[in-house]
Protein backbone atom coordinates (compact mmCIF):
# COMPACT_ATOMS: atom_id res chain seq x y z
CA UNK A 1 0.00 0.00 0.00
CA UNK A 2 1.16 3.53 -1.19
CA UNK A 3 2.00 5.86 1.62
CA UNK A 4 0.19 9.47 1.60
CA UNK A 5 2.82 12.38 0.74
CA UNK A 6 2.69 13.95 4.06
CA UNK A 7 1.21 17.40 3.17
CA UNK A 8 3.16 20.82 4.65
CA UNK A 9 2.55 22.76 7.37
CA UNK A 10 3.00 25.84 5.74
CA UNK A 11 2.30 27.31 2.21
CA UNK A 12 5.17 28.99 0.02
CA UNK A 13 4.33 32.08 0.31
CA UNK A 14 5.91 32.97 -3.57
CA UNK A 15 3.21 31.22 -5.04
CA UNK A 16 1.14 34.02 -6.41
CA UNK A 17 -2.12 32.50 -5.11
CA UNK A 18 -0.42 32.45 -1.54
CA UNK A 19 0.95 35.99 -1.79
CA UNK A 20 -2.43 37.49 -2.77
CA UNK A 21 -4.28 34.86 0.16
CA UNK A 22 -1.69 36.94 2.64
CA UNK A 23 -1.30 39.97 1.12
CA UNK A 24 -4.26 40.93 -1.02
CA UNK A 25 -7.46 40.75 1.36
CA UNK A 26 -9.26 43.45 3.35
CA UNK A 27 -8.19 41.37 6.86
CA UNK A 28 -5.20 41.57 6.60
CA UNK A 29 -4.07 45.11 5.29
CA UNK A 30 -2.34 45.97 8.20
CA UNK A 31 -0.24 43.37 7.44
CA UNK A 32 0.44 44.37 3.75
CA UNK A 33 1.19 48.07 5.33
CA UNK A 34 3.96 46.33 7.67
CA UNK A 35 5.96 44.74 4.36
CA UNK A 36 5.25 48.07 2.60
CA UNK A 37 6.51 50.15 5.31
CA UNK A 38 10.04 47.86 5.58
CA UNK A 39 10.27 48.14 1.47
CA UNK A 40 9.56 51.43 1.28
CA UNK A 41 10.91 52.87 4.13
CA UNK A 42 7.96 55.55 4.25
CA UNK A 43 5.05 56.12 7.21
CA UNK A 44 1.86 54.53 5.49
CA UNK A 45 -0.79 54.70 7.74
CA UNK A 46 -3.76 53.39 5.93
CA UNK A 47 -3.93 51.55 2.79
CA UNK A 48 -7.01 50.95 -0.04
CA UNK A 49 -7.01 47.91 -1.98
CA UNK A 50 -7.51 48.84 -5.51
CA UNK A 51 -9.02 46.13 -8.73
CA UNK A 52 -5.48 44.61 -9.80
CA UNK A 53 -7.02 44.32 -13.55
CA UNK A 54 -5.09 47.22 -15.47
CA UNK A 55 -6.91 48.74 -17.99
CA UNK A 56 -7.31 47.36 -21.63
CA UNK A 57 -6.41 49.76 -24.66
CA UNK A 58 -8.66 47.72 -26.97
CA UNK A 59 -11.32 45.53 -26.60
CA UNK A 60 -9.80 42.26 -27.18
CA UNK A 61 -6.88 43.08 -25.46
CA UNK A 62 -6.63 40.85 -22.42
CA UNK A 63 -5.98 42.78 -19.90
CA UNK A 64 -2.60 42.08 -17.22
CA UNK A 65 -3.76 40.92 -13.95
CA UNK A 66 -1.55 42.26 -11.19
CA UNK A 67 -0.63 40.82 -8.04
CA UNK A 68 -1.41 43.41 -5.35
CA UNK A 69 -2.52 46.81 -6.13
CA UNK A 70 -3.28 49.51 -3.16
CA UNK A 71 -3.48 53.13 -2.75
CA UNK A 72 -2.10 54.82 -0.03
CA UNK A 73 -3.71 57.04 2.34
CA UNK A 74 -1.73 59.86 1.08
CA UNK A 75 -2.37 59.12 -2.61
CA UNK A 76 0.21 57.15 -3.83
CA UNK A 77 -0.30 53.86 -5.97
CA UNK A 78 1.65 50.63 -5.43
CA UNK A 79 1.74 47.21 -7.17
CA UNK A 80 3.62 44.72 -5.36
CA UNK A 81 4.65 41.49 -7.70
CA UNK A 82 5.75 38.47 -6.24
CA UNK A 83 7.84 36.89 -8.96
CA UNK A 84 9.76 33.17 -9.33
CA UNK A 85 11.49 33.23 -12.38
CA UNK A 86 13.63 35.60 -14.78
CA UNK A 87 12.20 34.43 -17.51
CA UNK A 88 9.52 36.51 -17.54
CA UNK A 89 11.37 39.69 -18.30
CA UNK A 90 10.05 41.43 -14.83
CA UNK A 91 12.20 44.52 -15.45
CA UNK A 92 10.69 45.40 -18.02
CA UNK A 93 7.21 44.21 -16.98
CA UNK A 94 7.73 46.60 -14.54
CA UNK A 95 8.30 49.29 -16.38
CA UNK A 96 4.88 48.55 -18.40
CA UNK A 97 2.75 48.15 -15.22
CA UNK A 98 4.13 51.50 -13.92
CA UNK A 99 3.36 53.20 -17.25
CA UNK A 100 -0.30 51.90 -17.17
CA UNK A 101 -0.56 52.89 -13.86
CA UNK A 102 0.37 56.66 -14.44
CA UNK A 103 -1.61 56.67 -17.86
CA UNK A 104 -4.91 55.15 -15.81
CA UNK A 105 -5.25 58.39 -13.73
CA UNK A 106 -7.94 59.98 -13.65
CA UNK A 107 -6.98 64.07 -14.38
CA UNK A 108 -9.12 67.41 -14.77
CA UNK A 109 -8.34 68.15 -18.74
CA UNK A 110 -4.28 68.12 -18.84
CA UNK A 111 -3.09 68.86 -15.01
CA UNK A 112 -0.03 66.94 -14.93
CA UNK A 113 0.59 68.25 -11.70
CA UNK A 114 -2.49 66.38 -10.22
CA UNK A 115 -0.54 62.87 -11.72
CA UNK A 116 0.09 60.52 -8.28
CA UNK A 117 3.59 58.78 -7.48
CA UNK A 118 3.30 54.71 -8.33
CA UNK A 119 5.59 52.57 -6.86
CA UNK A 120 5.99 49.09 -8.42
CA UNK A 121 7.07 46.04 -6.01
CA UNK A 122 9.25 43.35 -7.36
CA UNK A 123 9.61 40.75 -4.50
CA UNK A 124 11.80 38.46 -6.69
CA UNK A 125 12.69 34.97 -5.91
CA UNK A 126 15.90 34.87 -7.64
CA UNK A 127 19.34 36.93 -7.98
CA UNK A 128 18.03 39.51 -10.34
CA UNK A 129 21.12 41.84 -9.99
CA UNK A 130 24.45 39.20 -8.93
CA UNK A 131 26.95 42.29 -8.65
CA UNK A 132 25.17 44.29 -6.07
CA UNK A 133 25.09 42.98 -2.28
CA UNK A 134 21.64 44.92 -1.71
CA UNK A 135 18.72 43.39 -0.95
CA UNK A 136 16.68 46.02 -2.50
CA UNK A 137 17.47 48.14 -5.99
CA UNK A 138 15.66 51.16 -5.99
CA UNK A 139 15.21 52.65 -9.81
CA UNK A 140 14.16 55.85 -10.80
CA UNK A 141 14.03 58.13 -13.60
CA UNK A 142 17.56 60.33 -13.49
CA UNK A 143 19.28 62.60 -15.56
CA UNK A 144 22.72 60.45 -17.02
CA UNK A 145 25.22 63.11 -16.17
CA UNK A 146 23.80 65.35 -12.65
CA UNK A 147 21.78 62.03 -11.32
CA UNK A 148 19.05 64.70 -10.89
CA UNK A 149 15.85 63.01 -11.07
CA UNK A 150 13.52 63.78 -13.93
CA UNK A 151 10.66 64.84 -11.26
CA UNK A 152 12.33 67.27 -8.08
CA UNK A 153 9.63 66.84 -5.79
CA UNK A 154 8.97 63.26 -5.98
CA UNK A 155 9.54 60.83 -8.31
CA UNK A 156 6.75 59.62 -10.22
CA UNK A 157 8.04 56.37 -11.11
CA UNK A 158 10.06 54.19 -8.78
CA UNK A 159 10.56 50.24 -9.10
CA UNK A 160 11.70 48.15 -6.37
CA UNK A 161 13.67 44.89 -7.03
CA UNK A 162 13.61 43.31 -3.54
CA UNK A 163 15.80 40.24 -3.46
CA UNK A 164 15.26 37.90 -0.65
CA UNK A 165 17.25 34.93 -1.38
CA UNK A 166 20.72 37.45 -0.80
CA UNK A 167 19.17 37.27 2.70
CA UNK A 168 22.17 35.79 4.64
CA UNK A 169 20.40 33.22 7.03
CA UNK A 170 22.05 32.53 10.72
CA UNK A 171 20.39 30.72 13.89
CA UNK A 172 18.54 33.78 15.01
CA UNK A 173 15.23 35.81 14.06
CA UNK A 174 16.93 38.97 12.51
CA UNK A 175 16.36 42.14 14.56
CA UNK A 176 14.71 44.41 11.15
CA UNK A 177 11.38 44.66 10.23
CA UNK A 178 12.41 44.36 6.27
CA UNK A 179 15.32 41.40 7.08
CA UNK A 180 12.11 39.34 8.96
CA UNK A 181 10.12 39.88 5.58
CA UNK A 182 12.52 38.72 3.98
CA UNK A 183 13.03 35.71 5.68
CA UNK A 184 9.44 35.01 5.88
CA UNK A 185 9.87 34.33 2.08
CA UNK A 186 12.99 32.89 1.72
CA UNK A 187 12.60 30.26 4.69
CA UNK A 188 9.17 29.14 4.76
CA UNK A 189 10.00 26.07 6.90
CA UNK A 190 8.17 24.91 10.07
CA UNK A 191 11.27 25.98 12.20
CA UNK A 192 11.24 29.59 11.03
CA UNK A 193 7.94 30.19 10.82
CA UNK A 194 7.54 29.18 14.31
CA UNK A 195 10.22 31.80 15.29
CA UNK A 196 9.09 34.53 13.21
CA UNK A 197 5.80 33.81 14.58
CA UNK A 198 6.64 34.77 17.54
CA UNK A 199 8.47 37.94 16.74
CA UNK A 200 5.60 40.61 15.73
CA UNK A 201 1.90 40.53 15.39
CA UNK A 202 1.68 41.26 11.62
CA UNK A 203 4.02 38.31 11.12
CA UNK A 204 2.18 36.00 13.79
CA UNK A 205 -1.14 37.00 11.47
CA UNK A 206 1.24 36.11 8.31
CA UNK A 207 2.66 32.79 9.22
CA UNK A 208 -1.06 32.04 10.17
CA UNK A 209 -2.34 32.34 6.87
CA UNK A 210 0.22 29.75 5.41
CA UNK A 211 -1.29 27.19 7.74
CA UNK A 212 -1.69 24.71 5.00
CA UNK A 213 -5.19 23.34 6.91
CA UNK A 214 -6.42 26.59 6.93
CA UNK A 215 -6.99 26.07 2.92
CA UNK A 216 -10.75 25.02 1.55
CA UNK A 217 -10.75 21.93 -0.02
CA UNK A 218 -10.76 23.66 -3.61
CA UNK A 219 -7.97 26.09 -2.64
CA UNK A 220 -6.19 23.01 -2.15
CA UNK A 221 -6.57 21.96 -5.14
CA UNK A 222 -5.50 25.30 -6.72
CA UNK A 223 -2.55 25.35 -4.30
CA UNK A 224 -1.34 21.81 -5.23
CA UNK A 225 -1.99 22.22 -9.27
CA UNK A 226 0.32 26.12 -9.08
CA UNK A 227 2.99 24.33 -6.90
CA UNK A 228 3.13 21.75 -9.67
CA UNK A 229 2.96 24.17 -12.33
CA UNK A 230 6.26 25.82 -10.65
CA UNK A 231 8.12 22.22 -10.75
CA UNK A 232 7.18 22.08 -14.39
CA UNK A 233 8.41 24.99 -15.01
CA UNK A 234 11.81 24.70 -13.26
CA UNK A 235 12.29 21.67 -15.16
CA UNK A 236 11.37 23.00 -18.07
CA UNK A 237 14.31 25.54 -17.54
CA UNK A 238 16.86 22.77 -16.82
CA UNK A 239 16.21 20.17 -19.33
CA UNK A 240 16.49 23.54 -22.10
CA UNK A 241 20.17 24.15 -20.03
CA UNK A 242 21.01 20.01 -19.87
CA UNK A 243 19.92 19.31 -23.57
CA UNK A 244 21.58 22.35 -24.82
CA UNK A 245 24.97 21.43 -23.92
CA UNK A 246 24.49 18.11 -25.24
CA UNK A 247 23.13 18.84 -28.79
CA UNK A 248 24.02 22.68 -29.10
CA UNK A 249 22.24 25.56 -27.39
CA UNK A 250 19.14 26.26 -30.05
CA UNK A 251 18.04 22.47 -30.35
CA UNK A 252 18.31 22.11 -26.67
CA UNK A 253 15.82 25.19 -26.65
CA UNK A 254 13.41 23.96 -29.28
CA UNK A 255 13.91 20.26 -27.75
CA UNK A 256 12.55 21.10 -24.31
CA UNK A 257 10.13 23.95 -25.62
CA UNK A 258 8.36 20.66 -27.54
CA UNK A 259 8.20 18.49 -24.39
CA UNK A 260 6.81 21.51 -21.97
CA UNK A 261 4.28 21.87 -24.77
CA UNK A 262 3.18 17.98 -24.12
CA UNK A 263 3.47 18.58 -20.56
CA UNK A 264 0.93 21.31 -20.75
CA UNK A 265 -1.34 20.04 -23.82
CA UNK A 266 -1.54 16.74 -20.95
CA UNK A 267 -2.34 19.14 -18.35
CA UNK A 268 -4.91 20.81 -20.20
CA UNK A 269 -6.76 17.40 -20.88
CA UNK A 270 -6.84 16.98 -17.11
CA UNK A 271 -8.47 19.92 -16.78
CA UNK A 272 -11.09 20.24 -19.97
CA UNK A 273 -11.22 15.82 -20.49
CA UNK A 274 -13.73 16.51 -23.43
CA UNK A 275 -10.86 18.87 -24.83
CA UNK A 276 -11.33 18.50 -28.96
CA UNK A 277 -8.15 17.00 -30.98
CA UNK A 278 -8.24 20.27 -32.97
CA UNK A 279 -8.00 22.19 -29.66
CA UNK A 280 -5.16 20.12 -28.59
CA UNK A 281 -3.81 20.58 -32.16
CA UNK A 282 -3.39 24.24 -31.64
CA UNK A 283 -1.81 23.86 -27.89
CA UNK A 284 1.18 23.22 -30.33
CA UNK A 285 1.36 26.16 -32.05
CA UNK A 286 1.91 28.59 -28.64
CA UNK A 287 5.50 30.09 -28.61
CA UNK A 288 7.39 30.34 -24.92
CA UNK A 289 5.61 33.16 -24.31
CA UNK A 290 2.39 32.04 -25.16
CA UNK A 291 2.80 28.66 -23.30
CA UNK A 292 3.83 30.55 -19.97
CA UNK A 293 0.99 32.95 -19.78
CA UNK A 294 -1.11 29.64 -20.48
CA UNK A 295 0.58 28.05 -17.56
CA UNK A 296 -0.38 30.79 -15.12
CA UNK A 297 -3.96 31.13 -16.23
CA UNK A 298 -5.15 26.95 -17.15
CA UNK A 299 -6.57 26.99 -13.41
CA UNK A 300 -8.37 30.53 -13.55
CA UNK A 301 -10.14 29.78 -16.64
CA UNK A 302 -14.07 28.98 -15.31
CA UNK A 303 -14.84 26.29 -17.85
CA UNK A 304 -13.94 24.92 -21.10
CA UNK A 305 -15.08 26.94 -23.87
CA UNK A 306 -13.23 29.97 -21.67
CA UNK A 307 -10.02 28.23 -22.46
CA UNK A 308 -11.07 27.44 -25.97
CA UNK A 309 -11.78 30.45 -27.24
CA UNK A 310 -8.49 31.90 -25.74
CA UNK A 311 -6.44 29.35 -27.42
CA UNK A 312 -8.76 30.21 -31.02
CA UNK A 313 -7.44 33.80 -30.23
CA UNK A 314 -3.60 32.41 -30.49
CA UNK A 315 -4.09 30.17 -33.76
CA UNK A 316 -5.37 33.25 -35.20
CA UNK A 317 -2.34 35.03 -34.41
CA UNK A 318 -0.25 32.51 -36.41
CA UNK A 319 -2.19 32.71 -39.79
Amino acid sequence: MKSRKKKPKYLDPTVDFVFKKVFGTEQNKPILIDLLKSILNIDIHSIVLNNSELIKNTSDEKAPRLDVLATLGTGEIVDIEIQISTKALMDKRALFYGAKLIASQNMEGENYGELVPVYVVVIANFIWDPDSPNMIQKFVLKNDESNKALTLEKPILAIYFVEFNKLKLHNEIPKSALERWLLFFKSPDEDTMTKLKMSSENLSKAVSELEYVRLSKADRVLYDAKIARVRDDNTRVSSARIEGEEIGLQKGLQTAHMKALERFQKQAVKRFPALSPATQHTIFMMNEAQLDQQYEMIIDYPDQKSFEIELQKIAESHK
